[in-house]
């Protein structure tokens, strides 16, 4: 879709721009799919009598629903950024964990929106936050937190 404003951005081509920025997403990820970036959502369950926080009140009740979703994978910029060495520690020792950033354009944050980790190279990472939508004429760019919960 082209920008419809012919004094700004009229000759900008939203699907030419998508398709150039996911080739060149594909081009920077592995090429065996099992290390690419893979998006999971934690099962939900449901109890018919839960505390607060959702978990049951009595450990042998069986959920009452339970969802689940695919896992999913889609092209992506990853920055990642190793955990500060030991020499860099504070008193305390080692209190911080490695972190990734995590590009995606509008159509593929779609099919993610929601999920709660990452899987990077077999390394899980649990999704801290997403940034505030940024735009280029009709293309919304999303960017992705994550922190380290397991590293090899």
């Amino acid at each position: 879709m082209r920008s419809t404003d012919p004094s700004f951005g009229g000759s900008f081509d939203e699907d030419q721009f998508r398709e150039a920025i996911r080739k060149t997403m594909n081009m920077g990820l592995p090429d065996n799919e099992s290390m690419r970036p893979t998006f999971r959502w934690k099962v939900d369950r449901t109890n018919a009598i839960a505390d607060p926080a959702g978990d049951p009140y009595v450990w042998s009740e069986v959920p009452t629903a339970i969802v689940t979703h695919d896992d999913v994978q889609v092209p992506v910029a990853v920055e990642f950024t190793a955990r500060k060495s030991a020499a860099e520690g504070g008193p305390f020792g080692e209190i911080d964990v490695s972190r990734v950033t995590l590009t995606l354009l509008d159509e593929d944050f779609d099919q993610i929106a929601g999920a709660d980790q990452v899987i990077l190279s077999g390394n899980t990472y649990d999704i801290a936050m997403v940034a505030p939508a940024q735009g280029l004429f009709g293309v919304t760019v999303w960017t992705v937190y994550g922190n380290a919960v397991d590293e090899s």
